[in-house]
C-alpha cells in the first residue's frame, strides 16, 4: 500500500542515490557487504541479515532497551 510517507521515502533515497551521498541506503547496505563476520557482530548484525538486506530487527524482551531508573511520583507528598 502506497502512503504519502512511502512516496517521499523513496524520493528521497532516489535523491540521495543520484547525488551519489554516503547516506543512500544502497551505498550503506554496501558498505555493510563488505564487512568481515566479526566486525558486524560488533553491532549486532548476522551476514545473513545483511546479504537479505533486512531492516533492523523488532526489539524483543532481551534486546529491549532499558528504562532508565527513576523516581515516580504519584502525589505532592511521596513520602507519605
Amino acid at each position: 500500500m502506497f502512503t504519502f510517507r512511502s512516496v517521499l521515502d523513496t524520493l528521497r533515497e532516489f535523491a540521495l542515490s543520484c547525488a551519489g551521498s554516503p547516506h543512500s541506503r544502497s551505498r550503506q547496505l554496501a558498505a555493510l557487504r563488505k564487512l568481515d563476520a566479526h566486525l558486524l557482530q560488533d553491532i549486532g548484525l548476522t551476514p545473513e541479515e545483511v546479504c537479505r538486506g533486512d531492516p533492523l530487527r523488532a526489539l524483543t524482551a532481551e534486546n529491549r532497551p532499558r528504562r532508565a531508573a527513576g523516581l515516580e511520583i504519584r502525589g505532592p507528598y511521596p513520602n507519605r
